[in-house]
C-alpha cells in the first residue's frame, strides 16, 4: 500500500507510461477485431526537415472531430489530415 502523504512527492510520469504500456496490448486486441477502432493520442511532432530546392509549397489540410466547442472543456476524438507536396 502507497502511504499517501509520499504519494503526493511521486513523480507520476513513470506511473502514467507504466498504465500506458499495461494497455497497449489490450489496444492491439480491439484494434485486430473487425467491430472496434482504436484512437490513440496525437504525438506532437516539433521538429520537420527543411524543405530542399525552390518554389517547395506543401499543404495539409486537417480535419478534427470535437465533443464541442468549448476549448476548456471539450475534446479532439479524432483527427485526419492529407499532404500534398
Amino acid at each position: 500500500m502507497v502511504d499517501p502523504v509520499a504519494a503526493e512527492h511521486l513523480d507520476p510520469a513513470p506511473l502514467q507510461q507504466s498504465v500506458a504500456d499495461d494497455l497497449e496490448p489490450l489496444a492491439l486486441t480491439l484494434e485486430a477485431h473487425s467491430d472496434y477502432r482504436v484512437l490513440r493520442r496525437l504525438k506532437p511532432r516539433l521538429s520537420w526537415p527543411p524543405a530542399s530546392g525552390e518554389g517547395i509549397c506543401r499543404v495539409v489540410v486537417l480535419d478534427t472531430e470535437t465533443t464541442g466547442l468549448d476549448h476548456s472543456r471539450d475534446k479532439i476524438i479524432e483527427l485526419a489530415c492529407c499532404g500534398w507536396i
